[in-house]
């Protein structure tokens, strides 16, 4: 597993899907990542904000992204070559 330790993603592309952010691509360091498939979404709660909090496949590799509701800024937490 590479770690990245929480990289801040450039730019990503989102939807909403009842109130709740889901994302469709990141890119960070000029490399754009399609998601093709999300496994697992959670949301942790760090004072009086959400962090939402998915891992998903772009079907090469695993990653582990991270919003913060507070500031709207993703972070790239864990990249795994699958």
């Amino acid at each position: 597993m590479i770690f990245t330790s929480d990289v801040e993603i450039s730019r990503a592309g989102v939807v909403f899907k009842y109130g709740n952010p889901l994302p469709v691509w990141i890119e960070s360091n000029g490399e754009k990542v399609s998601v093709k498939e999300i496994f697992y979404s959670w949301t942790e709660r760090k004072g009086h904000y959400l962090v939402y909090k998915y891992t998903f496949t772009d079907g090469f590799d695993a990653y582990e992204i991270a919003l913060n509701s507070l500031s709207m800024k993703w972070f790239l937490i864990a990249r795994e070559e699958l």
